[in-house]
């Protein structure tokens, strides 16, 4: 299977159920990771982490919190209302979500260590960006990020939200994901960039303050 084929498979499949396919996200990933050269994958991100201080303090650090530590839900659970650590432990709890639900890669690569520190920190932009778990609320993330950083592999997803919509043929459903999306996308424009934050030492920090620090506008 080449990769347009394989490409328009894992988006089209992303489309047919976005709670149960989230596999192919990461399918779609590894899929246009693998039409650029391993050495300039790791190249351009070693020149994303050195390009941002507080990325560049995590990697640097080699600090298992920011990476491999999980995140303990039970302690961020007892932390005061509106913190972002309660916000974040009610948010995967209530969902049923398991913090160390991604997979660990060899992080020694500076293109995996930036893969998993996304994956890691995904819920966490949920609660900072006010975006919730539904298809909508994926949908309206994936663009905050596209917005932050422009990727092929975000673009597809967002056709996937749209495509999704309009399998349904209701229009109201067309409605809401194309108003997430303008608003995730006008979000991330308007914000600081989230990917170097260390959240881990914020967690004990009101959500509202932060998002004033971070310039994000529910």
């Amino acid at each position: 299977m080449n990769t347009a084929i394989q490409v328009a498979y894992h988006t089209l499949a992303l489309a047919a159920d976005f709670n149960a396919n989230t596999d192919h996200v990461f399918k779609l990933f590894d899929t246009l990771s693998a039409t650029v050269p391993p050495e300039i994958v790791e190249q351009e991100a070693s020149k994303m982490i050195q390009a941002n201080s507080g990325l560049k303090e995590m990697y640097e650090s080699l600090n298992p919190k920011y990476i491999t530590l999980p995140y303990d839900l039970e302690a961020l659970n007892n932390l005061p209302g509106g913190t972002l650590g309660k916000m974040y432990a009610n948010h995967m709890i209530e969902n049923n979500f398991n913090p160390e639900f991604y997979l660990h890669h060899d992080i020694s690569k500076p293109s995996l260590w930036l893969f998993d520190r996304a994956n890691k920190t995904h819920d966490i932009w949920h609660v900072a960006t006010g975006f919730d778990a539904s298809p909508e609320g994926e949908i309206g993330l994936n663009s905050f990020y596209l917005a932050q950083r422009p990727a092929a592999d975000y673009a597809l997803i967002n056709i996937s939200g749209i495509l999704s919509s309009l399998k349904s043929g209701n229009p109201q459903d067309i409605d809401k994901m194309t108003q997430a999306i303008s608003a995730g996308y006008r979000q991330g424009k308007e914000a600081n960039p989230l990917i170097g934050v260390k959240w881990e030492d914020i967690w004990d920090k009101q959500i509202h303050e932060i998002r004033k620090d971070l310039n994000i506008t529910i």
